[in-house]
């Protein structure tokens, strides 16, 4: 469309012409520098008509994106508006700052762009650094490899890492086996996580089962398999992988020598604990049940033997500590004890020689421990204890008491070492209990209710066969499948009740106290 046509002779048409033009351009949806330019260039026209003697001028606009279009005719005489010396110069200025806002605002947009890329690169990456400390604490809370294996089969399937879990774990054969999984070994073979293992690199990235490696250095512990029903795995799932291979490796390697460690300290654990004698007038019984937790296999131990005819001596111990160095130290008190007590030393010494013995040991380890020794005919019994709690005495009508006289101080503490040894007389058809603190003690109780505890169930379980009374004695008081200490006892049972005396199930306190006697020292 035509804006302006006009005939311009003189430089006062001129102005009027640039004056209408100025009119029309601030109504044109123009930008700014579009209307800059148009008035430079109509100036300029200008300038040339009247330069040239007068003529004609035609300002057209068909487009609002596109330039104007000037044309003019030429006549003859002087002089008309030079806008366009001024504009021309400002507008390339205006015209390289706009080109350098193009440029900055590109760059800006492509830094922004990164920027939000590596924030979002950030994001993932911390929620894997969480997601492996997750791997991290439910592997580590056990040193049981099936249970390992589990608790991370359930945290990859709860944080949909995977919709089901298979582990497979290297048989002592050399073959792999199914530890934990739904998957049956019988109706598919395991020939992708042999390969897997075998060239130790992931196995199944691009589809919906990955078989990643479970390897420290060169050595193969086994495969861990990883299904989906639609999203095959990809090249992060296959890095995310690995890394959660990596630690539950170690978790793994760390559980299975723990429990070859285990195994060789029950054994050798079994190998000490003695065969009980036998005594006309007596019956003996002793039950061990090691912890359920931890690091099973502890230091508590018991031993009982005929030191001549007439005389029975009975021990339990407790050294503090777990594994094969605490399983070796109470093979040591025990051969130490027998040795000592066949020396013709009374249970007081005999602590106290144990004592001296265990100072010199390197390992740091201390021990607690009671001795007792029962002449038959007569029934007296003499003991003394190294830190131990006390013995427990059932009168054959059920009321049970502790002997709970003064004791000496642990064994192999760096303090004085004093022992006290006590006697009293056990009645006839009357039960004696040694024992360790794993019967009695308790996260959730202090030891005085665990001790009235045991009382009530020694009380009540009468005068059966005494191996079944251990057994059910531990049973009652360890009532869980799971508890954190070992537990010893032994128990010894006058089996010569006088006429006229009934055995009776009762009701154990510990208020009711043994007679004491004078306490006389070696």
């Amino acid at each position: 469309m035509v804006i302006l046509s006009d005939r311009v002779m003189t430089r006062q048409d001129a102005l009027r012409v640039r004056g209408a033009l100025v009119r029309l351009v601030t109504e044109l949806p123009l930008e700014p520098e579009a209307r800059a330019a148009l008035i430079a260039g109509v100036a300029r026209e200008l300038r040339r008509i009247v330069a040239a003697g007068g003529g004609s001028i035609r300002v057209r606009i068909e487009d609002a994106d596109e330039p104007p279009s000037i044309t003019a005719g030429e006549s003859a005489e002087a002089a008309a508006p030079d806008d366009d010396l001024v504009l021309e110069p400002l507008l390339d200025v205006v015209r390289e700052q706009r080109d350098a806002l193009a440029w900055h605002q590109t760059e800006l947009a492509q830094t922004n762009v990164g920027l939000l890329a590596l924030h979002a690169e950030l994001e993932a990456q911390r929620g894997q650094l969480a997601f492996l400390d997750e791997v991290n604490r439910a592997t580590s809370a056990s040193l049981d490899g099936d249970r390992i294996l589990v608790g991370l089969s359930e945290l990859l399937i709860e944080r949909g890492v995977a919709t089901s879990v298979s582990a497979w774990v290297m048989g002592d054969d050399g073959r792999l086996r199914l530890g934990v999984g739904a998957v049956d070994p019988r109706d598919r073979p395991a020939g992708a996580a042999t390969t897997a293992l075998r060239n130790r690199d992931v196995v199944g990235e691009g589809t919906l089962r990955l078989f990643v490696p479970l390897t420290i250095g060169r050595v193969p512990l086994g495969v861990l398999e990883l299904a989906r029903e639609r999203e095959p795995f990809t090249a992060e799932d296959t890095e995310l992988a690995k890394h959660v291979a990596a630690r539950v490796a170690v978790t793994l390697r760390n559980a299975w020598e723990y429990e070859q460690e285990r195994d060789l300290a029950e054994a050798l654990q079994q190998a000490l604990l003695p065969r009980l004698p036998a005594s006309d007038g007596l019956a003996l019984a002793a039950h061990y049940r090691p912890a359920t937790q931890g690091a099973n296999v502890g230091g508590d131990w018991y031993d009982a033997f005929r030191r001549s005819e007439d005389r029975l001596v009975m021990a339990v111990g407790d050294v503090t500590g777990h594994g094969i160095e605490a399983t070796v130290l109470m093979g040591q008190l025990q051969n130490a004890l027998r040795a000592y007590v066949m020396e013709g030393h009374d249970p007081a010494t005999t602590l106290a020689l144990l004592d001296r013995m265990l100072s010199t040991q390197a390992q740091g380890l201390f021990a607690t421990a009671v001795v007792a020794e029962l002449d038959i005919p007569s029934r007296r019994l003499r003991w003394a204890g190294a830190g131990h709690l006390p013995p427990a005495l059932r009168r054959s009508e059920g009321t049970v008491t502790f002997l709970d006289q003064p004791q000496a101080a642990m064994l192999g503490l760096p303090v004085e070492f004093a022992p006290v040894q006590h006697e009293t007389e056990l009645p006839a058809g009357s039960t004696l209990l040694l024992f360790t603190d794993g019967l009695v003690e308790r996260r959730d109780s202090d030891i005085d209710a665990g001790l009235d505890r045991l009382a009530r169930a020694l009380g009540a379980l009468g005068d059966g066969d005494v191996t079944t009374t251990a057994e059910r004695l531990v049973d009652e008081m360890v009532n869980t499948r799971r508890h954190e200490d070992d537990v010893c006892v032994l128990l010894c049972r006058h089996t010569e009740t006088p006429p006229g005396t009934a055995s009776a199930n009762g009701q154990g306190s510990r208020a009711a106290r043994a007679d004491p006697a004078e306490p006389t020292r070696p």
